[in-house]
């Protein structure tokens, strides 16, 4: 899926990465002060890192749907697929500086993911 884009090429990696449940692999890709943005708040490499390995303890898979990069960014939408949650769209931002990750900004519904896990709390 690449267009000849550095960023999107490092995006791509990371993906394959995290979705194949290696997480050391995928915080390579991370650059040394790496900061996110994501609906439960904003998130460091340690914070972030703590956010991913909980979302893979429940991803059954995820299935890219587009991607798209320049130089210094790119786009990524896909699918995922969690125990608690069937269906829940996700759409990333990265922008990338020396072939690592020094930004990303994600976006998905939490509300399913709460209500699943007010549930389990509840059960």
């Amino acid at each position: 899926m690449s267009q000849n884009s550095p960023a999107l090429d490092v995006a791509l990696a990371y993906y394959e990465a995290w979705s194949n449940k290696h997480l050391d692999e995928a915080m390579t890709y991370f650059a040394d002060g790496f900061t996110s943005r994501t609906p439960v708040g904003p998130l460091d490499a340690e914070a972030y890192r703590s956010f991913l390995d909980g979302f893979l303890g429940i991803l059954k898979k995820a299935e890219l749907v587009s991607a798209f990069g320049d130089e210094t960014t790119a786009l990524m939408y896909y699918d995922a697929e969690t125990a608690p949650v069937l269906y829940s769209p996700v759409g990333e931002w990265f922008r990338v500086e020396n072939g690592k990750i020094v930004e990303s900004r994600i976006v998905f519904d939490n509300f399913p993911l709460q209500g699943a896990a007010a549930i389990a709390a509840v059960s």
